[in-house]
């Protein structure tokens, strides 16, 4: 009995350190260093109040600063009564993760709808080409306004059609540091109610760990955005600049692995130019299939015809039509079948490249995990001209596999 009541105390006196150890791991994992600096950045770029103290707000009462206060004010406004408060009360229908996460690839710098389709991740994963830049500092700028005007330009394209155009966006996002994606994801951050806590410029080593590099390396490709909202738990953006075609997809090991380990994620495909039909993108693309849990798409992400089914739950929102004439042979006879057969639910915004109310669709679509395992690796082809290519020919749809 003595040694049962000793190995008892002992077992209990194991538990406690164990806990308290994971405790302490969680809460020293929790804390980050705050740069009250970037908050106030954010507010700038956003046309917001900032506070009494900031050394910003000299360049506030500077006329063409305060006539972007008011465009934007009005625009913002107009975006959020038209569009983002339908999302918020529409958004109780989207698929859950395995995990916190939401994957938006092919996103540009667009957080105003990954955090109106998701609001509270504890991690955002962006992708796309442009280059990340890093936190702007108004105070060393020559010419602020510049940058002011820039940003406007910027903004307007997608508060006026919903995406970010790409042919634009080579144009505006960038050309000037406060027009930078980092510029543009801080100025919906602070729009949406979030303080910004950090901006930091990041890599990733072989293992897909990440590593801070100096702010000073512009050449930087990826930024980590710490944010929250008001008495909130801290949450992440990262975004990855690169090219995933076929090409380069899989020689990105780092990245790979930095999303393997959050395998399970929701995917998001808003505007995503029909490029995953296409066989030089089907590496990303089968990674998406093979690593999420659900997904949040229109017709213009992952051809219809990939989603099996008895391995896939699927919803569908609004009303398919005809891809605008830029990707006209991309329509999807099948999914438009789909639409017309399963008699969709309303969708009261619009999604993607259709800009008129009535004409966008929204798939919503959640793995059945017991019949759909993820699979343990996944295989790329790594060739721009194997795979699959779906496209369509009058009202027949085409799905020709190349060797």
């Amino acid at each position: 009995m003595i040694y049962l009541r000793h190995l008892f105390c002992l077992l209990v006196l194991i538990s406690t350190l164990f806990c308290a150890e994971k405790n302490s791991s969680s809460q020293a994992k929790e804390k980050v260093t705050i740069n009250p600096y970037a908050d106030e950045v954010a507010r700038f770029l956003a046309g917001l109040p900032l506070p009494e103290h900031s050394k910003l707000k000299s360049l506030t009462l500077n006329p063409i600063y305060q006539a972007y206060r008011q465009d934007v004010n009005k625009s913002w406004n107009r975006y959020r009564e038209k569009t983002l408060q339908k999302i918020a009360t529409w958004r109780k229908n989207v698929p859950q993760g395995k995990n916190n996460v939401l994957f938006y690839p092919f996103s540009g710098p667009d957080m105003l709808h990954a955090t109106a389709f998701f609001p509270n991740k504890d991690e955002y994963i962006l992708l796309a080409l442009e280059p990340a830049g890093t936190l702007p500092d108004p105070l060393k700028e020559i010419y602020p306004m510049n940058g002011i005007v820039r940003l406007k330009g910027t903004l307007q394209n997608i508060l006026g059609m919903g995406f970010f155009h790409t042919k634009v966006m080579a144009h505006t996002v960038g050309s000037h540091s406060f027009s930078t994606i980092t510029g543009v994801i801080l100025f919906f951050l602070s729009r949406q109610g979030y303080e910004i806590l950090n901006v930091i410029p990041i890599q990733l080593d072989e293992n897909g760990k990440e590593q801070v590099v100096p702010h000073s390396a512009m050449q930087t490709k990826t930024v980590k955005i710490l944010f929250r909202k008001p008495k909130g738990n801290i949450q992440a953006v990262y975004y990855f600049s690169g090219d995933v075609s076929d090409r380069y997809f899989a020689e990105k090991k780092n990245l790979i692995r930095f999303l393997s380990k959050r395998q399970g994620f929701v995917t998001m495909l808003k505007a995503a130019s029909y490029l995953m039909y296409r066989p030089s993108f089907d590496d990303i693309r089968n990674f998406i299939l093979k690593s999420s849990a659900g997904l949040l798409t229109d017709s213009s992400g992952i051809p219809f015809h990939f989603f099996i089914p008895d391995l896939w739950d699927i919803q569908l929102y609004g009303s398919y039509t005809r891809p605008i004439p830029l990707f006209i042979s991309r329509c999807q006879p099948d999914l438009k079948e789909a639409f017309i057969k399963n008699k969709a639910n309303p969708l009261p915004f619009t999604y993607g490249y259709q800009m008129r109310i009535g004409n966008s669709h929204v798939l919503v679509i959640q793995r059945r995990e017991k019949v759909n395992p993820y699979p343990k690796s996944i295989g790329f082809d790594r060739s721009l001209y194997k795979g699959i290519n779906t496209y369509c020919r009058g009202n027949a749809l085409i799905v020709e596999k190349y060797y």
